[in-house]
């Protein structure tokens, strides 16, 4: 376990803001022989305080060598990540957003939760509405992570879209929590996303690196906040799957790579052909 802070009082410890960075094997194991456990059994554990990234990096990867552990969550803690977390920070208040790259990073703050955007659900937001592909973003997630670092959070990127994703998923969810939206789109919330941005931006999109980019997602940012605008859009990509599936809310018909062909010929386009590069 690796914490931020850490206090010890004798043999009790205090810690706030840590992460469990190993264990989940050993934990499996234990839970299927828990009959056959003694008080003899005695297993090691580990607490390191540190506040330093490129110790608690290479802790992680140390410790995770024989583990399959996602590269994504390795990606979390590069400059890129530390950088998208700066920049939503720069918003007003009113417009603020957070970035959490590290599991639990906010729990001892004052921040709302739907404000609060975990690193994988940043992945999945920006999978939809950029890389079109909503059909990989919970299912198959690791076809979508295989692609972190390489066709998207880079570090050449521009941040803005990164932004924009993560506000449209932040409005949809108030719109599920206040009713406006029903339930039963839950299970296409990331086609929803995709739909939303072709009707914010049907064009072909420029490459994340270019300010053509930047300038386009600036734009579907003021729509986003624009409390009218986004629940016209939200309402109307809603109805646009609806119609796409005929009202077949089962997640494996709609989390499929047909239904997102589907969504592409609804605007005219064709998968794959105006999607960032």
């Amino acid at each position: 376990m690796i914490a931020r802070t850490l206090h010890t009082v004798g043999n009790k410890f205090s810690m706030s803001e840590f992460q469990v960075v190993n264990g989940c094997q050993t934990s499996h194991v234990l839970q299927d022989n828990r009959d056959l456990l003694t008080d003899a059994v005695k297993i090691p554990f580990r607490i390191v305080g540190t506040q330093d990234e490129g110790v608690i990096e290479r802790i992680i990867r140390g410790t995770n060598r024989q583990t399959a552990a996602r590269g994504d969550q390795f990606f979390a803690m590069k400059d890129f990540a530390k950088k998208l977390e700066e920049y939503f920070r720069t918003f007003p208040p009113g417009e603020r957003l957070y970035y959490e790259r590290r599991p639990h990073q906010y729990d001892d703050q004052d921040i709302p939760k739907r404000r609060i955007i975990a690193h994988i659900n940043l992945v999945r937001a920006v999978g939809a509405m950029f890389l079109g592909e909503p059909h990989i973003t919970t299912r198959t997630y690791r076809q979508l992570a295989a692609k972190v670092g390489n066709s998207f959070f880079v570090d050449s990127d521009n941040l803005e879209p990164y932004y924009t994703s993560a506000l449209a998923a932040y409005q949809i969810d108030q719109m599920f929590s206040t009713g406006m939206l029903e339930s039963r789109f839950k299970a296409a919330r990331y086609q929803i996303l995709l739909a939303m941005r072709l009707l914010l931006d049907g064009e072909r999109l420029p490459p994340m690196n270019s300010k053509q980019m930047a300038a386009r997602c600036e734009k579907m940012i003021a729509e986003l906040w624009n409390d009218l605008s986004v629940t016209a859009v939200i309402l109307k990509a809603a109805s646009v799957i609806e119609e796409i599936t005929n009202g077949e809310w089962d997640r494996d018909t709609i989390r499929t790579e047909p239904i997102t062909k589907a969504i592409f010929e609804k605007f005219s386009l064709v998968y794959r052909e105006t999607v960032a590069s």
